[in-house]
C-alpha cells in the first residue's frame, strides 16, 4: 500500500471475505495486517521509514478494532500522516488505554505472507517470542 493510505472497516472486512473460511474473526483473534511497507523500505531504501509517511488503520476502524487485535508490519500501526493535526496518533491514544489492545508494530510477515498465499491458509499459532528472539511464525 502507498504511504498516506488509510486502511477502513471496509477494506478489513473485503478482505477477510476474500481470505475465505480460514479468516473467520472471533472476538480475540489477533489480526495480522501486512500493509507490506517493511518489504517497499527493503526493496526501495529506508528514506523516511521510521517517522516518516506510511500506510495503516484508519482512526474509523476504532469500533471494529474493539472486538479484536491488531498487529501491523508498519512503523507505527495506524496511518501517518495522521488523519487529524492533534492529537499525535490519535488510534494508539484509543486502542491502548481505552480499547486496551495489544499492538504490534515492525513485524516481519513477508515468510507468513508467502506460506498463507501458497495453501491459501490465513489461521496460524502466534506464539509469544522469548526475550530477544525474533518474531517466529507456526503455520498450519
Amino acid at each position: 500500500m502507498p504511504d498516506g493510505f488509510a486502511i477502513t472497516q471496509a477494506h478489513l472486512e473485503q478482505t477477510i471475505a476474500a481470505q475465505g473460511s480460514t479468516s473467520q474473526i472471533c472476538r480475540g483473534d489477533i489480526v495480522i495486517v501486512r500493509m507490506g511497507q517493511l518489504t517497499r523500505a527493503r526493496r526501495e531504501g529506508w528514506g523516511e521509514y521510521a517517522g516518516g509517511s506510511a500506510p495503516g488503520l484508519s482512526f474509523t476502524t476504532a469500533d471494529w478494532l474493539h472486538t479484536t487485535e491488531i498487529a501491523a508490519d508498519t512503523w507505527g500501526f495506524e496511518i501517518r500522516p495522521n488523519e487529524f493535526d492533534m492529537p499525535f496518533q490519535p488510534l494508539h491514544q484509543v486502542a491502548i488505554p481505552q480499547i486496551g489492545l495489544f499492538i504490534g508494530e515492525i513485524w516481519d510477515l513477508d515468510a507468513l505472507a508467502q506460506a498463507c498465499r501458497e495453501d491459501r491458509n490465513y489461521d496460524f499459532f502466534l506464539p509469544p517470542p522469548p526475550s530477544r528472539s525474533p518474531v517466529r511464525w507456526a503455520h498450519r
